[in-house]
């Protein structure tokens, strides 16, 4: 593949990623001059999560990455329509991002559903970030009827020509591959006879296939349903500037409340258009963690990593990714931190960052 360059619009695949510590612990080794290839393929879209508190601490780590990433040459994507009031959110990160040096340039995302008022502040910081904004249709949030006038409106709102919005085609949670088919068929039909969805900077197609939540022990191998319907997208439209776009390693759609007692470590790997799903249960391997003295999650992500790394052949190396080279020091017994929540989160993002990087996906 090419050497891609940075900047707005100029990307070969999106991901859209929740804007949590793993998440963007995988996006700051990006800038890492080993993996600044991937960089510059890979656009990434932070949401904020309705979930989880958006205090100050958390407001700082999204606005330092963000301010990495836009030093790089690389704006990230910010949305924070899932929020109670987004409008307070974006205000006080545009503050902190300005409190940085040079780096206040972000790409702010409007759904075609939000309220006006709040469509006319992103236009503003849009603006003054001067680096466009992103329009995000959710399909299932719109009736086919309804589309022409949401994404005028949006449009209308923002104060911005289309040359400089990258759309954004939500297509949402694949379950299966009936759903993936008939989503295509929907998609190709939409991007072909909807003047309002042609004309922009960029057009992304983004869907999900991780379920909400895995019930199985052990291993298990998993059709990407969001490949298939970029399949079915990429050969039944005509047109040839559309772009692939997935969320990560997680669920598309973000849970209302965040926590809980974790009782299994988990690990999603994405492999040559399948997903692998690792998941072992934390109290199955206590006896054998204390014997090695170790906690008993960090045991068990350890164990994982030796399963993928040492007992399947498509572990993609420990030069692929980040990631990948933590998944392997982690198989090796090294490593730290690896008990906690955002660890699994962190490696399996970097990984797929790759991925989509190298992954060839172009219509």
């Amino acid at each position: 593949m090419g050497e891609e360059r940075a900047g707005p619009g100029s990307f070969r695949a999106l991901a859209v990623l929740r804007a949590k510590e793993g998440e963007l612990t995988a996006l700051r080794q990006l800038r890492s001059g080993r993996f600044r290839q991937q960089f510059h393929a890979v656009q990434p879209l932070l949401r904020m999560d309705p979930g989880r508190p958006v205090d100050g601490d958390h407001i700082d780590d999204l606005a330092g990455c963000a301010a990495a990433h836009a030093l790089g040459g690389r704006p990230v994507m910010i949305d924070a329509s899932d929020l109670d009031d987004p409008a307070a959110t974006m205000r006080t990160f545009r503050d902190k991002m300005g409190m940085l040096p040079d780096s206040c340039r972000f790409i702010p995302v409007v759904r075609a559903t939000d309220p006006r008022s709040y469509v006319d502040l992103l236009g503003a910081l849009a603006d003054e970030c001067d680096c466009g904004a992103a329009l995000r249709y959710v399909v299932e949030h719109t009736p086919p009827g309804d589309i022409t006038a949401a994404i005028t409106a949006a449009i209308a709102a923002l104060r911005h020509e289309r040359e400089a919005i990258d759309l954004i085609i939500d297509v949402g949670y694949l379950p299966n591959r009936r759903t993936a088919r008939q989503r295509a068929e929907q998609v190709t039909a939409l991007v072909s006879s909807h003047p309002c969805l042609q004309g922009y900077r960029t057009t992304s197609v983004v869907a999900g296939s991780v379920p909400k939540s895995l019930r199985h022990v052990g291993r298990l191998r998993q059709v990407r349903h969001e490949e298939e319907l970029w399949r079915g997208v990429a050969t039944g439209s005509t047109r040839k500037d559309l772009r692939f776009g997935d969320f990560g390693v997680v669920h598309p759609v973000p849970p209302k409340r965040s926590g809980g007692r974790f009782t299994h470590s988990t690990l999603r790997y994405a492999v040559n258009g399948f997903w692998l799903f690792f998941r072992q249960s934390i109290e199955d391997h206590l006896d054998e963690a204390t014997a090695c003295g170790e906690d008993g999650r960090t045991h068990t992500f350890r164990l994982i990593s030796r399963e993928l790394v040492a007992d399947t052949e498509e572990y993609f190396g420990p030069t692929f990714s980040w990631g990948d080279h933590q998944l392997a020091s982690s198989a090796n017994g090294n490593g730290e931190k690896l008990g906690t929540t955002s660890t699994p989160v962190a490696f399996a993002t970097s990984h797929h960052l790759a991925y989509l990087a190298e992954r060839p996906l172009a219509a």
